[in-house]
């Protein structure tokens, strides 16, 4: 069988079972050749013989989609219309261009100048594997459990928050599928249809739709540096605060925000949702949590070890007054009975180990050295349109044009796409009058990061000589 007839072999079977209903758009063909390790000129002499039966059809400036002119009698099932069914779905899709940068981040064969995870390099698979070894030695939990978590991983995270001036017992500690998990369960658990979330100007939140999909506002009335407008959060409601280093301008509440911030949400009886997954990747001056300052109990805190061990180990933990920990917990037994003890087990080892703290003074210095080798790619090739602050922890340097060169950053996002190379607009954190670019000097190589930017550079050369 030649590699073009079984192409096609198998995506006659995709479309014929039903995987492949009518409408799916097929892969690009560089996708297909990449998946069936053979050149396009395969690949493409596969679709023309879909073509030719009538499984394909190519829309012109779209793409190849199953041809809607497929009858009936020619399937093995029926091909329900799951797009058409899905518009009902409780959850909204992600925003287009969202789903285009998803679906391409997991492209190795594009340098990814924006991807918030830790790169190759950084992942501790050692440690990793050695907690997973003792691990295996110790008795394993094997019920369901009371979606709370395990009480020797939840004890360990307690002496770990000990460290950061958050002194919580179990109790008041509930474990999850990491941060995003998190708070998408308080958002079902304690947050009411109808009510107001407030967000920072640019946020990571507005990237996603479930707030929305709950029937919850959003906000974005949080400026760092600025605590006058405070006052136009309403009694009753919620904020949610990314920090420190807030994702995506990587700005941190300075020591009397913090203060102002959980004054006047106690006062007005307004929770505060605090994001604190880059807090332990602190590297220039000290950055205490929200959570460490309150007193009366008015700040849910979440954290994960996504970002400081490995995104696929899927476990953060929630931490809030037990009351709402009960709640959560009891919300969550309707769809999940709780986040993998096998990964709360290696989790244990790590912290018990002290072999945690000893990664994450490697992994600092480590990222502090990638930030400044970025920092200085940026002056190099881009300090003539536009500015950035050196950031003092997390992912990310927060990179804005300047007015004078009228840039447009989606057809910048499409033409540096053409080259191979993928960076997140700012428009995807909020509404920028200015046009922006979030980098991370955590994912790529610094040969990468070097080929990335320089790309980058001559396109914007080309964009103003063409005055685009």
């Amino acid at each position: 069988m030649t590699n073009s007839h079984r192409i096609v072999t198998e995506l006659k079977e995709k479309i014929m079972s039903g995987e492949w209903p009518v409408y799916t758009k097929l892969p690009t063909q560089n996708e297909l050749a990449q998946q069936y390790q053979v050149n396009r000129s395969t690949v493409v002499k596969a679709i023309d013989e879909l073509k030719s039966y009538g499984y394909v059809t190519a829309v012109q400036g779209s793409g190849v989609y199953v041809s809607t002119e497929l009858r009936k009698a020619d399937l093995k099932q029926f091909l329900m219309n799951w797009d058409r069914l899905s518009q009902w779905s409780f959850y909204s899709s992600n925003k287009s261009l969202v789903k285009k940068i998803n679906d391409y981040e997991n492209n190795a064969s594009y340098i990814q100048l924006s991807k918030g995870v830790l790169g190759k390099e950084h992942i501790p698979d050692a440690l990793i594997a050695k907690a997973m070894t003792n691990a295996s030695m110790q008795p394993l939990d094997h019920e369901y459990g009371d979606g709370k978590g395990d009480i020797r991983f939840r004890k360990a995270i307690s002496k770990h928050l000990e460290k950061r001036g958050i002194h919580v017992g179990i109790e008041s500690i509930m474990v999850v599928s990491g941060a995003l998990n998190g708070i998408q369960l308080i958002a079902s658990s304690i947050l009411q249809t109808g009510s107001q979330i407030y967000l920072d100007t640019h946020s990571f939140l507005n990237t996603l739709n479930f707030f929305h999909s709950l029937g919850i506002r959003t906000s974005p009335v949080l400026q760092f540096g600025n605590t006058h407008n405070l006052k136009d959060m309403k009694p009753n409601q919620a904020v949610y605060v990314n920090s420190p280093f807030q994702n995506p301008t990587t700005l941190s509440l300075h020591a009397n925000e913090q203060d102002d911030l959980i004054n006047y949400t106690h006062t007005k009886n307004i929770a505060i949702i605090e994001d604190n997954i880059y807090g332990d990747l602190v590297y220039d001056g000290h950055y205490p949590s929200l959570k460490s300052k309150d007193k009366a109990g008015n700040v849910i805190y979440l954290s994960s070890f996504s970002k400081t061990l490995s995104p696929a180990l899927r476990i953060g933990w929630i931490v809030a007054k037990p009351e709402i920990i009960q709640k959560v917990s009891d919300v969550r037994m309707h769809t999940d009975y709780g986040t993998s003890n096998i990964t709360q087990a290696i989790c244990t080892e790590l912290l018990a180990s002290g072999d945690y703290d000893a990664h994450l003074s490697r992994l600092r210095i480590h990222l502090k050295e990638k930030r400044d080798y970025l920092d200085s790619l940026l002056k190099h090739h881009l300090s003539k349109f536009g500015s950035w602050h050196i950031p003092a922890g997390g992912f990310f340097i927060w990179f804005t044009f300047r007015e004078e060169w009228n840039l447009s950053i989606k057809k910048l996002f499409h033409a540096c796409l053409k080259q191979n190379v993928l960076f997140n607009p700012g428009t995807i954190y909020g509404q920028d009058e200015q046009p922006s670019i979030r980098f991370s000097f955590v994912y790529e190589t610094k040969e990468n990061l070097k080929r990335g930017i320089t790309i980058l550079a001559e396109t914007i050369d080309l964009f103003v000589q063409e005055g685009k």
